[in-house]
């Protein structure tokens, strides 16, 4: 079922309107920012499914309290907006203030979780990843093996890794 934002995509593009380009991939959906340092550090290839969910759900929490680094919520509320529960939920928290990406005061109830500056994350002995831009069709990185990805428009973009 689609949205009605994507219904309304999918009658400008049926028009024969141009697609501008942006650095949104879906200009005509809502969606929250992540810091580039998650993948630039290299947390983002460590992190496991878990902690990256929950990671990702303090940052949609955050944009949905305008940009507040302070979420206060319920184990119940966090596990209900990203599956992640019990054990694990305890896990992905000890992992993500190990690498120093938010704070939790347990002092509070409900927990108040505090995300942190990705200046003041504890990346040391990770290995960074940039990418850089070849041009238009083409994007490398250190951190990726060649490989093509299919896309909307019908081309294919080719990734290959900087030597």
């Amino acid at each position: 079922m689609q949205t009605n934002a994507a219904q309304a995509g999918a009658r400008i593009l049926a028009s024969g309107e141009k697609e501008t380009r942006t650095r949104n991939p879906f200009p005509r959906a809502h969606y929250f920012s992540v810091p580039i340092a998650l993948f630039d550090s290299g947390l983002a290839a460590i992190l496991t499914g878990a902690q990256l969910r929950r990671y990702l759900t303090f940052l949609r929490a955050s944009n949905f309290n305008y940009g507040g680094l302070a979420i206060q919520m319920t184990e119940r509320e966090l596990e209900k907006w990203d599956g992640v529960s019990g054990r694990t939920a305890f896990e992905a928290h000890t992992k993500l203030e190990e690498y120093g990406l938010i704070e939790i005061n347990r002092k509070t109830r409900p927990y108040t979780y505090k995300l942190i500056d990705p200046f003041f994350w504890k990346t040391d002995g990770l290995e960074p990843r940039h990418f850089r831009r070849v041009n238009l069709d083409q994007l490398t990185s250190e951190a990726t093996s060649s490989y093509t990805i299919p896309m909307q428009s019908g081309r294919k973009r080719k990734y290959t890794p900087i030597r």
